[in-house]
């Protein structure tokens, strides 16, 4: 009898030894599986930890140059608030000038004397447009060859008189004795 249940216990210890190993590898299985998906959920954490990094950075950037575009604004506005001071004072003192009564003393027209200009010892032979840039010929009066007549742009001198205007079929002459204005001939 003793014999029959150190027998009965053999083989119920195998049983659970058995039971244990199974026990111990689906354990083993799972630690493998729950290892894996710790693997998983780490690569996982440091890529959003990475992303969350990387859009903190950004953002502190943001704030920085938004500081700097603020500076720069308040610079600004506080240049345009001077202006606008210094415009109101200015404006403030036209109107007080204008406000007070002008005295002019005004000479009879008849005492005025009228001073008409010397016309000028040339002519107005043609416009011409070369270059986008247009040119006054002139010629001195009485010129017979074409090695007389020359080319004149604004602000370029002739006899003594200075191109001050170059229209389509005139120019405008300065000098000294005042201002004509010559048609082509």
């Amino acid at each position: 009898m003793l014999l029959s249940r150190l027998a009965e216990h053999q083989e119920r210890l195998d049983e659970m030894e058995t039971r244990l190993l199974d026990a111990k590898d689906g354990v083993d299985q799972r630690l493998v599986v729950a290892n894996n998906s710790l693997r998983k959920l780490a690569m996982e954490y440091r890529g959003q930890h990475n992303d969350v990094v990387d859009q903190v950075t950004a953002l502190q950037e943001l704030v920085a140059e938004l500081g700097a575009l603020q500076g720069m604004q308040d610079a600004v506005l506080s240049g345009l608030k001077e202006d606008v001071a210094r415009m109101t004072v200015q404006i403030n003192q036209l109107q007080a000038a204008q406000s007070r009564p002008v005295r002019r003393s005004v000479q009879p027209a008849s005492s005025v004397p009228t001073i008409k200009p010397v016309a000028p010892s040339f002519d107005v032979t043609g416009i011409e447009l070369r270059g986008g840039r247009l040119f006054v010929a002139v010629a001195s009066q009485g010129a017979q060859a074409l090695n007389q007549v020359r080319l004149l742009e604004e602000g370029e001198s002739f006899a003594g008189w200075r191109v001050s205007r170059v229209g389509d079929r005139s120019a405008e002459f300065i000098s000294d004795s005042g201002v004509v204005e010559l048609a082509v001939q």
